[in-house]
């Protein structure tokens, strides 16, 4: 990729892994506008780093707080205003368990990220999921109503987002919302959901550099990368200001008309491929 290129890809990247779109969807649609086979291993990892930053950062209030719970003693345990804060961790640990190993199936059984038929079909399947969730009654479920399948739920879903074109943060999203969930309270799940996602997907980068090497790497593109990264932050925190805007003030059925347009336009290229 080239500078501009690289500094595009890290930002759209960022933006899309939390707007209910699709990041892998975007990327294979940069890549095939671009002209470009395949991803570079090293900007992967960077962009992957720079996602999981943006999540701790914009969401450091909330996960000191779920940190605290983790290290807590039975006698804090015990405190009312901890109460809620160890049920979020409880959902979002068993979540987070069903998610990486449904993860971990997909990643083995095939890679889908190079063929724009997949992110077509998948990115139509992204956008019945939002307008169907954005469609429903309002639920009004704590973590502390949520059981153990609402749980795996909510992870099953989010870890459909390896095929390209659904959305982790949109189908996890609507998992909780199908499941009774206040979405209010289940877009902080699900943002903290992203960062064990993340570092699943960093392990298969490392994976792909053992593996394939880390190709042609001058110092322009390194600094090219240094960039993206960069730029990626920037897309993924705002992404995670938009989603947490649409979600209190509107809904998701704009994204999922975005999305059938994606599906038609990754179509439509493949046909003319």
């Amino acid at each position: 990729m080239s500078f501009i290129q690289s500094i595009i890809y890290g930002f759209v990247s960022g933006l899309t892994e939390f707007l209910p779109v699709s990041s892998g969807g975007h990327q294979t649609l940069l890549r095939e506008l671009f002209g470009i086979s395949q991803g570079a291993p090293v900007l992967d990892v960077l962009i992957h780093i720079a996602i999981i930053l943006a999540i701790i950062y914009n969401c450091r209030a909330y996960l000191r707080r779920l940190l605290l719970v983790s290290r807590s003693t039975a006698k804090t345990r015990a405190l009312r205003n901890d109460r809620s804060n160890i049920y979020d961790y409880r959902l979002i640990v068993s979540s987070a368990l069903s998610m990486l190993f449904v993860m971990l199936i997909l990643l083995f059984v095939g890679h889908f990220g190079d063929e724009l038929v997949y992110v077509a079909l998948f990115a139509l399947i992204n956008g019945v999921i939002l307008y169907v969730s954005a469609h429903m009654p309002q639920g009004n479920k704590e973590s502390r109503h949520m059981s153990m399948f609402d749980s795996a739920f909510i992870g099953l879903f989010g870890a459909f987002s390896v095929l390209p074109g659904i959305s982790r943060v949109g189908a996890s999203l609507s998992g909780a919302v199908w499941r009774g969930a206040d979405k209010q309270k289940a877009i902080n799940w699900v943002l903290v959901l992203s960062i064990p996602a993340m570092l699943m997907l960093l392990l298969f980068d490392f994976i792909a550099i053992i593996t394939g090497g880390i190709g042609a790497l001058s110092f322009l593109i390194l600094f090219g990368y240094l960039f993206a990264f960069a730029f990626a932050f920037a897309g993924a925190s705002l992404g995670i200001y938009i989603l947490r805007y649409f979600v209190m003030h509107a809904t998701l059925s704009s994204f999922a008309y975005y999305s059938w347009g994606v599906a038609l336009l990754s179509f439509i290229l493949y046909l003319s491929a």
